[in-house]
């Protein structure tokens, strides 16, 4: 499977990545891409929007990234994270996600 990336390039810790998966258009997501070392969430974060048809979608992941927050946009909003080893190509199956904490200290 096939995705076109754009990426831009901040402050050279967070990365902003649009997915964009040729004839499917159904669901809508907000990406948050943290890279390695970046060990909390912050308001300071870019965010893309990323459109998926499901959890199974392969996607390609840039080397530095570690950890990968999924906002799905429903009617609760709720925030699903899952890290994956870098430079790998990652799967983003139900079971593994898991609910994370809107805010850490």
């Amino acid at each position: 499977m096939e995705a076109e990336k754009e990426r831009k390039e901040t402050d050279g810790k967070v990365f902003g990545v649009s997915f964009f998966l040729k004839g499917h258009w159904m669901r809508q997501f907000t990406l948050v891409m943290l890279t390695h070392g970046l060990e909390k969430y912050n308001e300071d974060l870019k965010v893309a929007r990323i459109n998926m048809i499901t959890y199974q979608n392969l996607f390609l992941l840039p080397t530095s990234v570690v950890c990968l927050v999924l906002s799905i946009s429903n009617p609760k909003g709720q925030i699903y994270e899952a890290s994956h080893a870098k430079n790998t190509t990652a799967t983003m199956p139900r079971e593994s996600c898991k609910l994370a904490e809107e805010s850490q200290n």
